[in-house]
């Protein structure tokens, strides 16, 4: 079942969208590739969020959306965002990050989640070892790109998307821009 972004932003439990939701989330909807440069606090995690759940087919059991994230915490606090809303739509979430038991990881990933969050280097492992598959990919966001390239992440991610096959929308995410942010954006 598809839902509107209305639909999905009442479960978010906000009154009223951000200025930064206002002008992305059409262009996300409209699948178009984009860079978001917003201060922190804008509301920019739930710009994407909201979207992806929108893009989501729950009745298929594959990760359709990739979130990659330069630092663990981010990427827990991204994944208490997605569990917030994700059980309204029957979208399941998992986050993949270093320091926590990959075994544990690798588990909840054979339950085939629809949104997958995590950082470079987790990510590229549970990729070579064939846990993660990434061949239903619609939309690739990468949170913080700004900062994925300052903790010099940025070989890590490039491996990930040369494993990405097939088309998908890229929405990049950082709090500054810099003219190295371009090798993330198609």
């Amino acid at each position: 079942m598809t839902y509107t972004i209305e639909e999905i932003f009442a479960k978010t439990g906000f009154a009223e969208m951000t200025e930064v939701q206002k002008a992305a989330i059409p262009f996300i909807t409209e699948n178009r590739n984009l860079f978001i440069q917003a201060k922190t606090g804008a509301g920019k995690t739930y710009t994407y969020l909201i979207p992806a759940i929108q893009k989501v087919n729950s009745e298929l059991n594959c990760t359709q959306v990739l979130i990659i994230a330069p630092t663990r915490e981010l990427a827990v606090q991204i994944g208490e965002s997605a569990d917030r809303i994700c059980p309204y739509f029957n979208v399941h979430s998992v986050v993949c990050i270093g320091g926590m038991d990959i075994a544990r990881q690798t588990n909840a990933l054979k339950h085939r989640p629809h949104i997958v969050i995590g950082t470079p280097g987790r990510l590229n492992d549970l990729i070579n070892q064939k846990v993660l598959n990434l061949d239903h990919i619609c939309l690739l966001v990468e949170d913080e790109a700004d900062q994925i390239i300052s903790t010099g992440q940025k070989e890590e991610v490039l491996s990930i998307l040369s494993t990405l096959k097939h088309e998908y929308q890229t929405v990049a995410l950082s709090a500054t821009f810099q003219d190295s942010l371009s090798v993330f954006l198609p």
